[in-house]
């Protein structure tokens, strides 16, 4: 400290040493030997790249913070609209609506008037037919479909026509459906398609994949600092037996509607 006064007080009258000769200025300050000033720098330099980096990787964590919490908010929202549909749709429409319509023939028999003195005809009997009534679903009815089949994605589980038919018969006793098969004809014809996993194209830049990518990353660079032993596995292998090979996808006109009190 005396040398820094001594060295500030001799340059009352002008600089003693250029002013752009930092390293001799520092060295005749200090009292110390040109190497000694050399190090000092080259320590100070790392200081600040050490802040540097220090600070980028803060905004980067804060920066994913925000993305993982909007992506969980965004979740969030759509799972309450999902809910308040279904609300909706049992308020305004009674059970009993979404029953089907049943044709058959005694219908049309009992409502027309059969003289008695008259032979009648026998009606004709269709061939091949199974003897089960036909079912008709209502649009209420289809909405309820689409619903729980969103329903299923958001929880993660694989859309299945067995998982779905089990929870259309528990969530709605009147639900005229009771057979996998007839559930299957069902969804082909409004618009759900039984396809290929390896077919189906996933959007690599959706923010699902974005927050994992990051996440995944933040990970590793922080066992690669601690000096961890990483090993890697082959995915195909790792999961070949939790990978569905053929799933239902909804397309086109099978979305969930919007707008109105429909689903």
């Amino acid at each position: 400290m005396f040398h820094i006064i001594n060295f500030v007080e001799s340059e009352k009258n002008g600089p003693v040493i250029p002013l752009y000769n930092v390293t001799d200025r520092l060295v005749k300050m200090l009292d110390i030997s040109e190497k000694s000033v050399r190090r000092l720098k080259q320590e100070l330099h790392q200081l600040k790249e050490k802040e540097t980096n220090e600070k980028q990787r803060q905004e980067t964590n804060q920066q994913q913070q925000q993305e993982t919490i909007e992506q969980q908010q965004q979740e969030m929202k759509e799972q309450g609209e999902t809910e308040a549909n279904v609300r909706v749709l049992r308020r305004s429409n009674p059970p009993a609506k979404i029953c089907c319509r049943l044709h058959t023939a005694s219908a049309f028999s009992s409502s027309s008037k059969i003289d008695p003195s008259i032979p009648q005809a026998l009606p004709p009997q269709k061939k091949r037919h199974s003897g089960h009534r036909k079912i008709i679903l209502s649009e209420q009815g289809k909405d309820l479909i689409r619903v729980e089949f969103h329903k299923l994605i958001q929880e993660k589980v694989y859309p299945t026509s067995e998982k779905l038919l089990k929870r259309l018969n528990e969530q709605y006793e009147d639900f005229p459906i009771r057979s996998a098969s007839t559930l299957r004809k069902e969804m082909k014809s409004i618009g759900f398609i039984y396809q290929r996993t390896s077919k189906i194209k996933i959007p690599l830049d959706s923010q699902a994949f974005v927050a994992a990518r990051a996440k995944y990353f933040q990970a590793l660079e922080e066992l690669r600092e601690a000096n961890v032993h990483l090993y890697y596995h082959d995915g195909t292998w790792l999961n070949l037996r939790e990978v569905k090979r053929l799933i239902w996808t909804l397309e086109g006109k099978g979305e969930i509607k919007k707008g109105g009190g429909n689903v």
